[in-house]
């Protein structure tokens, strides 16, 4: 409870008292609209109103009516899987059922399984068999989930929801029903008095794009009045959370390519309703686009640093679809995307090849560095901050971690995000053991004590993290004799009395193997353990660290253990692995742990 206690103090003392105030009247508020009378929810909401008409832009979206799968006998089951996670669910849906968690839940929530249906309609012409559960489900969500209560009333699966229907109910003629265009002005008008702007990050940028897509589809002046604000607090906040390097603050290649994603459908539905193009909207875009044509690996992988599940679109679809927007020619056979480009005359051609010949990308804002080798061999360094201060929700405690690939394929390779949710796994993957990482620890003071070990980014609970280390130090050089150099440290363990640092050297040999040199120097003060971690791909040889053991046993004791571990691209996946864990003590004075991985030219 003590320990707890200083986590939350500190984590409060970062995200700041305006965003703490913020966020206490979000829950009150939330508790207000459970238990209120609906009326009383409603004029607190200013949605007492009737819904204005909706606008007849968009027509080009519009396909020919084809409801014969409308008629049919409704279903009394349907399954879905998300999250690798196959359900059944029975009619009427419990929409809030606690055998399933909480993203499974929002998962179904989000209808973002309907626009794979919306885009077979579009690609061929009619519906697929089994689309006809988007009109029985969305009926079933209006019926079912009462104002204000249960995960369907959270302003970030309502931001994704009030898309999908927009799209689904412009482009098809059999959806055109008042009463869902109710729900959407509804929820529309929800969001609006329920931001998340004291939690910022993706979420908010969420809520903003989505306010701005549904004013955009009605009359009158409370819709204008949405889009205003809506629209520049976008261009404020895009300011914000884009780094110069174009990356995202949240320092995740995942949620990058989900919020670019989004503005680019952003970009093109103003195209298509007002006819322009917001410039700020459009150079955020580009400079995004760079920065993800930038940290993509071979073969259309990128790094997983912090959370960075596989939530987007692949990447090369997304530059793909930026290329489109910010080009201005059409795609094809791509359903709403395809529609959505129709406003523009050229016709574009696929490309999957997003190459950097640079052989050292640095990215010092986002904190990540990439040496690209002719061979195939990809090096990626984290030497930078985590997160910002008050947004830790998808921080890993991962700082001055490698991962390592072959012509796309992971040698080394960090464990990933396979859930959310408050338990052990999500625990073990931001901490510093899931990474490839050397952690310094205190010695247990009796023998019924274990070591403390230190994490540089104090994560805990789900979505927090108390003390953050300060980056002392970012280096990425080529040097003259043709090395890379990439050196970082940060202030972790200096309140314990050490200091740290760790150093990339790799050199190119004639034979066209791989030599990287990994140092990792402490000056401590007192007696400390250290441990390091090196997490191997499947099917990758444990001789790959037979150099660094012998090269260790010279100046140190010692226990290396090798553990049944996994990595995990995707929610719901765990793939099996081996990892390496070197544990020992040190004395007070300096050291200098050496590491040397040898990648043969295969």
């Amino acid at each position: 409870m003590k320990k707890n206690y200083k986590l939350f103090y500190k984590t409060i003392l970062d995200i700041g008292l305006k965003r703490f105030i913020g966020r206490i009247i979000y829950e009150i508020r939330k508790k207000f609209d459970k238990n209120m009378p609906e009326f009383l929810v409603l004029y607190f909401a200013d949605a007492k109103n009737e819904t204005p008409i909706l606008k007849k832009e968009l027509s080009i979206l519009i396909l020919k009516t084809n409801n014969n799968w409308l008629d049919r006998k409704d279903k009394n089951e349907v399954s879905f899987t998300f999250l690798n996670q196959k359900e059944y669910l029975t009619f009427p849906i419990d929409w809030n059922n606690l055998n399933f968690s909480q993203l499974w839940r929002f998962n179904l929530h989000y209808f973002d399984w309907a626009r794979k249906f919306l885009d077979y309609r579009i690609n061929n012409g009619f519906w697929s068999e089994d689309s006809r559960v988007i009109k029985i489900l969305i009926d079933d969500w209006i019926e079912n989930n009462k104002l204000g209560k249960g995960d369907g009333w959270h302003s970030y699966t309502i931001s994704l929801r009030i898309r999908n229907w927009i799209l689904i109910i412009r482009s098809c003629p059999e959806f055109d029903n008042q009463k869902y265009i109710d729900s959407i002005w509804l929820q529309i008008c929800w969001l609006y008095s329920h931001k998340e702007n004291y939690l910022g990050g993706n979420h908010w940028l969420e809520n903003l794009i989505s306010l701005l897509v549904g004013s955009l589809q009605f009359e009158g002046a409370k819709a204008e009045k949405i889009f205003l604000y809506s629209s520049k607090e976008l261009e404020k906040e895009l300011k914000s959370q884009i780094l110069e390097d174009g990356g995202h603050q949240e320092r995740s290649a995942s949620y990058h390519l989900l919020i670019l994603e989004r503005l680019i459908e952003l970009g093109l539905i103003i195209e298509n309703i007002k006819g322009t193009r917001p410039t700020w909207l459009v150079e955020v875009i580009r400079k995004m686009t760079e920065w993800a044509i930038s940290i993509r690996l071979n073969n259309g992988n990128h790094p997983l640093f912090n959370d960075s599940p596989n939530i987007s679109r692949p990447i090369d679809e997304v530059l793909n679809y930026s290329r489109a927007y910010l080009n201005r020619f059409k795609l094809r056979n791509k359903g709403i995307i395809s529609k959505l480009t129709e406003i523009y005359s050229k016709n574009g051609i696929k490309n999957n090849h997003f190459l950097i010949h640079n052989k050292l990308t640095s990215l010092f804002d986002t904190g990540w560095s990439i040496i690209r080798l002719d061979n195939g061999i990809e090096v990626l360094f984290k030497f930078g901050d985590s997160c910002p201060k008050h947004l830790p929700a998808h921080a890993h405690s991962d700082l001055l971690s490698i991962d390592i690939f072959k012509d796309g394929k992971p040698i080394i390779l960090e464990t990933g995000t396979s859930n959310y949710g408050l338990n052990l796994t999500r625990e073990y993957e931001r901490s510093s053991a899931a990474h490839n990482v050397f952690q310094l620890g205190l010695l247990p003071r009796s023998k019924k004590q274990n070591i403390i070990w230190i994490e540089p980014i104090e994560t805990w609970g789900n979505f927090r993290a108390a003390r953050k280390a300060k980056i002392l130090n970012k280096t990425s050089v080529i040097n003259t004799n043709g090395n890379i150099l990439l050196k970082g440290s940060h202030d972790a363990y200096e309140r314990f009395g050490a200091k740290y640092s760790r150093s990339l050297d790799l050199e190119e040999k004639s034979n066209g193997e791989i030599s990287l040199i990994i140092l990792d120097e402490v000056i401590c003060q007192n007696s400390m353990c250290w441990r390091q971690f090196w997490h191997l791909a499947p099917n990758q040889s444990s001789e790959l660290f037979n150099r660094t053991i012998e090269d260790l046993k010279l100046n140190y004791d010692f226990k290396k253990e090798w553990i049944d571990t996994y990595y995990s691209y995707e929610f719901g996946q765990k793939i099996n692995r081996k990892s390496l864990k070197i544990t020992g003590k040190i004395s007070p004075g300096f050291h200098k742990f050496k590491s040397t991985i040898t990648i043969p030219n295969d």
